[in-house]
C-alpha cells in the first residue's frame, strides 16, 4: 500500500475518532467527514507521511543522511577479564546418550591463563546505505563482494561434537549459507530460532549428516540455537547485512578488516553470559565507554589500523 494512502487512512481514523467523541457527548458538534479533504487535513496527511517515512530507520525518526567514507581502515583488539576467574561446574546431562556424550563442561565463559576472554561478539550495529552502488567501494570494501553468497563449510561450518555445539556464538552474513553438521554418531536436532525476518529451522540430524541454513534476513541481536534431544546443548547465532563483525579467539583477540573510514561508526559488544556488555571501558587513544545497549562510537582513519583494549570486571560474568 502506498505510504501516502496509509497516512491518509490514519488521518481519517483520527478525524473519525474525534467525531465519535463529539457525538457521544464530549461536547461540540459532529465532524463532517468531508473535512478529510480540507487543506488542514491534507497538512495532517503530509505530517503523517513524514513520520511514517522515518519508521523504517534503525533508530526511529527521519533517516540521517550519512557522508561517504573517505576510505577503509582496520580495527583490532583484545578482551580481558580483571578480578577472580571461576571454573563453572560441568553441565547436568541425561538420557540414553550420557555414556557417549561423557562429561560436558560449562563453556559459556572461556578464559586462558592470561585472563583473555573468548567468544565476545563485536559487530557494526548501524544502518548502512542499501543500494549496491552506495555499498561496495564506498561503505563495504570490494574484497567482501565475493563472499556475500558464500557457503560456509568445513572449518567454517556450524558443527556439533560430543553433544556440544562447537561454536558458542556464530556470526555470518544474512545472504550466506552455512552447513549445519552433526559430527557425532548419535542424532541431534538443531533448533535455530530466528527472529522476525530471519529464517528458523529445526532439522533432525542423524549422526554424520548435515543440512544447509540461509538466514535470509538480518538480526539486531544474537538468537538462540538448541537441541531438544540433549537439552543442555545451547549456542547463539547472529546474521547481519554486512561483513563487519568478529568473535574473539582463545587469546581474546579479534580483527575486523576494511571498515569504512572517516565516518562515525557504531559498534556493539555482546557475550553469551551477560548479553550486552554495558558500561565497559573501550580504550583506544582516548577513553570510550559502552552504553546500556553495549554500544560505542568511534571514527577510524583511512589506511590506518586502530587497536582497542577492553577489560571486563569478572563480576559482570560470574
Amino acid at each position: 500500500m502506498p505510504l501516502e494512502h496509509t497516512a491518509r487512512n490514519c488521518w481519517v481514523f483520527l478525524v473519525t475518532a474525534v467525531a465519535c467523541c463529539l457525538l457521544s457527548g464530549c461536547g461540540g458538534t459532529a465532524v463532517d467527514p468531508i473535512m478529510v479533504d480540507s487543506p488542514a487535513a491534507q497538512q495532517g496527511v503530509d505530517i503523517l507521511v513524514k513520520e511514517l517515512a522515518g519508521q523504517g530507520t534503525s533508530g526511529g525518526g527521519t533517516a540521517a543522511v550519512l557522508p561517504d567514507p573517505d576510505g577503509f581502515a582496520s580495527l583490532r583488539g583484545n578482551f580481558k577479564i580483571t578480578g577472580a576467574v571461576n571454573t563453572l561446574p560441568p553441565l547436568a546431562t541425561s538420557g540414553n546418550d550420557r555414556a557417549y556424550c561423557g562429561p560436558v563442561p560449562d563453556d559459556r565463559i572461556v578464559v586462558d591463563a592470561e585472563k583473555n576472554l573468548k567468544n565476545v561478539l563485536i559487530f557494526l550495529s548501524m544502518k548502512l546505505p542499501a543500494a549496491e552502488e552506495q555499498r561496495y567501494g564506498k561503505w563495504i570494501h570490494e574484497s567482501y563482494r565475493e563472499t556475500e553468497s558464500a557457503v560456509l563449510a568445513g572449518a567454517a561450518a556450524f558443527d556439533q561434537e560430543k553433544c556440544r555445539f562447537k561454536s558458542r556464538i556464530f556470526a555470518m552474513r544474512a545472504t550466506q549459507t552455512v552447513k549445519i553438521l552433526n559430527s557425532d554418531t548419535v542424532g541431534h536436532n538443531t533448533n535455530v530460532k530466528g527472529p522476525l525476518g530471519v529464517a528458523s529451522i529445526n532439522p533432525t540430524l542423524p549422526g554424520g549428516s548435515d543440512v544447509d541454513y540461509t538466514p535470509g534476513g538480518a538480526a539486531k541481536s544474537p538468537f538462540a540455537v538448541s537441541c531438544s534431544v540433549h537439552p543442555w546443548m545451547s549456542s547463539w547465532m547472529i546474521s547481519l547485512d554486512h561483513p563487519y563483525f568478529a568473535v574473539t579467539a582463545a587469546d581474546g583477540s579479534f580483527e575486523i578488516k576494511d571498515l569504512p573510514a572517516g565516518v562515525e561508526l557504531t559498534f556493539s559488544l555482546w557475550h553469551e553470559k551477560t548479553q550486552w556488555l554495558k558500561n565497559v571501558d573501550v580504550v583506544p587513544a582516548d577513553q570510550i565507554k559502552t552504553d546500556k545497549r553495549g554500544k560505542f562510537k568511534m571514527t577510524l582513519s583511512a589506511g590506518q589500523e586502530t587497536e582497542i583494549a577492553v577489560e571486563l570486571k569478572s563480576d559482570l560474568l560470574y
